[in-house]
């Protein structure tokens, strides 16, 4: 984006008026409106338009994409980028940007440059991760994802190790670590590394089994991964395992059948 020419203080005046006013404007409007002042004040303008142009991509209120999503997208890519490097904001909004653009791409069948896109946001992230100290680095679930969509299997899983590395001390939290693990076993399946996707299970099983057993997670969710675990282990040639795991699934269900949930779970 260029900042350098010369704006009509006419323009400069229109789109403050637009922002000021008091009645409901639209996101067409706002983007044009920060277009005009992102050329005479970029590191106050810049930010906001790349949140403008994401917002008008996306209807949040319909729930319909812009008919230019891709192109919204890539332009909000583009204003992030020439943010100042020294902007301590411009990381955290070109990572949304590009995050944004990641998944038009992906849409619309462009999954090489969706790809491109997110080893930039593993930089970020890898960056992010360095300066706070945080171990677990952003972008690392969907760069593997997008390594296995190109038949990377063996990168993958070596991305979801690290990622599982980083976020298994902290525990179940909220429900994210399950979905983190499932990844990381489909991604060490996928690279046909036996010993650690059963591996990788058993840590699943164990930490399903321990939540529910301390009502902090639900006996379902147990349930179904010991049955995803018996079929794993049925996959990898391991029978006599997969009917002992098998057995304490039935174990399992009978106690649902003739109690339910000790509590009622979202999920």
């Amino acid at each position: 984006m260029n900042h350098s020419r010369k704006v009509d203080q006419d323009d400069i005046v229109r789109a403050r008026n637009v922002l000021l006013a008091s009645g409901r404007r639209t996101p067409r409007e706002e983007v044009d409106a920060y277009r005009v002042l992102a050329q005479v004040g970029p590191a106050a303008y810049l930010p906001l338009l790349v949140r403008a142009l994401q917002r008008l991509s996306y209807d949040t209120g319909s729930g319909r994409k812009h008919a230019s999503a891709l192109a919204l997208s890539e332009e909000a890519v583009a204003v992030a980028r020439s943010i100042d490097a020294a902007e301590p904001t411009r990381a955290d909004v070109l990572y949304r940007a590009l995050d944004a653009c990641q998944r038009e791409l992906y849409d619309v069948g462009r999954g090489v440059e969706g790809l491109v896109m997110r080893a930039e946001m593993v930089d970020i992230g890898r960056a992010q991760a360095e300066l706070s100290g945080v171990p677990a680095v952003r972008g690392l679930r969907e760069w593997a994802a997008g390594l296995s969509d190109e038949g990377r299997y063996a990168e993958a899983a070596d991305v979801m190790t690290e990622l599982v590395a980083a976020v298994l001390p902290d525990g179940p939290g909220s429900g994210a670590l399950a979905w983190s693990l499932l990844d990381w076993i489909a991604a060490l399946h996928d690279a046909g590394r036996s010993a650690e996707t059963l591996a990788a299970f058993e840590t699943l099983v164990s930490m399903e089994a321990a939540e529910a057993a301390n009502d902090r997670g639900s006996m379902l969710c147990h349930l179904y991964a010991l049955i995803g675990y018996a079929q794993m282990l049925d996959a990898h040639g391991r029978g006599e395992r997969a009917s002992l795991v098998r057995h304490e699934a039935l174990t399992l269900l009978t106690g649902l059948a003739d109690t339910g949930e000790r509590n009622i779970w979202s999920a």
